[in-house]
């Protein structure tokens, strides 16, 4: 489970525009990440087709495949289920190793590591115990150019640097906490599931 930070800050207000460069760049970086316009188009006029031929058909026909649909996969009734109640706990701006990299049981990693900085030396990763605000550390950029530039086509080892145009980003992105540091959600993550694979 990898989460990332959403910037709210590099929305484009109403009546402003994307640089166009961006979008060059970011075709260059990841070409299989961009959405032509011809697919676009495709898919349009898929999902149009469909809607129209929902008009067509008669309310009746719909409602009959929907039920023959229905019958070939029934749930389980509730009572026959091992399940109670689900309860999902989710961070808001925090990686998976970040936050969990300690549990034993997961494929995550945080102490011993080294991010590339832009001058070409390499940052470390580190406790961030006693300080759990961070208030006064520069916050990753959340756009979508940084973005790329951190996933850097799957090596994720642009946290630090981030996006070269802009202002990067500090020590803080690369910091962890410990199990002892955490409070009650070792205790959850140790008693229930824990995804480690939630990209």
């Amino acid at each position: 489970m990898i989460e990332r930070p959403v910037d709210h800050s590099s929305r484009l207000l109403a009546g402003e525009l994307a640089d166009p460069e961006d979008d060059e760049r970011a075709a260059a970086l990841h070409p299989e990440e961009r959405l032509r316009r011809r697919d676009f188009l495709g898919r349009t006029a898929a999902v149009a087709g469909l809607a129209g031929l929902a008009g067509v058909l008669p309310a009746e026909t719909l409602i009959a495949e929907a039920a023959k649909q229905a019958g070939r996969t029934p749930f389980p009734k509730p009572r026959d289920l091992p399940i109670d109640t689900f309860v999902v706990l989710m961070m808001e701006n925090r990686s998976f190793d970040h936050y969990f990299g300690w549990h034993p049981k997961a494929d995550g990693r945080n102490a011993g590591l080294a991010y590339p900085a832009l001058d070409g030396s390499e940052v470390p990763t580190r406790h961030l115990t006693p300080d759990f605000q961070g208030c006064d550390f520069r916050d990753p950029d959340h756009g979508w150019i940084g973005g790329r530039h951190q996933y850097n086509a799957g090596r994720m080892d642009g946290f630090y640097t981030g996006n070269p145009e802009g202002d990067g980003s500090d020590e803080f992105a690369l910091g962890y906490y410990l199990k002892e540091d955490l409070g009650f959600i070792p205790h959850a993550a140790d008693a229930f599931t824990l995804y480690d694979r939630w990209f």
